[in-house]
């Protein structure tokens, strides 16, 4: 991830209310920073992608500043413009296909 910081996130649990602090990497984008739920290739996205889907405004700590933020999902274009800005650069994404062997097949000797 191009230009990601690591920030501590604070967010109130979905389920339980209580404050939870995380490392998380941040791309900053002006004075907004971008968040990219990946939770590392894992099959489910991290805990606090929950936290603000339930509760949707968060604490940073970076640096020793805090600083409060207001929380969206973005979609559509800007979902685009902030993948963009936090890989720097174009990702290459492969579809692998079976191929079913092949049987009946002659060697060729020289």
């Amino acid at each position: 991830l191009t230009g990601a910081i690591t920030i501590k996130l604070t967010t109130i649990g979905a389920k339980s209310n209580q404050l939870r602090t995380v490392p998380v990497l941040a791309t900053p984008k002006g004075e907004q920073l971008v968040l990219i739920a990946t939770n590392w290739g894992q099959k489910h996205y991290p805990a606090w992608y929950y936290n603000l889907i339930a509760h949707p405004s968060a604490t940073v700590d970076y640096q020793g500043q805090q600083q409060h933020y207001s929380v969206e999902e973005v979609t559509g274009d800007l979902r685009e413009e902030c993948w963009d800005l936090a890989v720097g650069r174009h990702i290459p994404v492969f579809l692998l296909t079976p191929v079913k062997p092949v049987t009946n097949v002659t060697p060729v000797t020289n």
